[in-house]
């Protein structure tokens, strides 16, 4: 799974895996994008403006099961994801 943030055009997307995309759904009132495989399987999640929603774009933790990993901060280096 990878995450990108675009700070200039305030957007995520999150993509889940490398299947080839077919199409995608609009979620809600269009602040939401879903693409989709052909499978039906969903390969990505695009939020726009999740700045709006989300106090600090600048962390990010992944959770799993009890624990907390932190695993981008302001206070930390960030790596760019290709």
């Amino acid at each position: 799974m990878k995450i990108k943030y675009d700070t200039q055009a305030d957007a995520m997307y999150i993509a889940l895996n490398d299947k080839p995309f077919h199409k995608n759904q609009i979620v809600g009132k269009g602040d939401m994008v879903v693409d989709l495989a052909e499978d039906g399987t969903v390969i990505g999640i695009e939020l726009i403006s999740p700045s709006q929603f989300v106090n600090n774009l600048q962390e990010i933790v992944y959770q799993t099961n009890d624990k907390d990993v932190t695993l981008m901060s302001s206070a930390t280096t960030r790596t760019p994801i290709p």
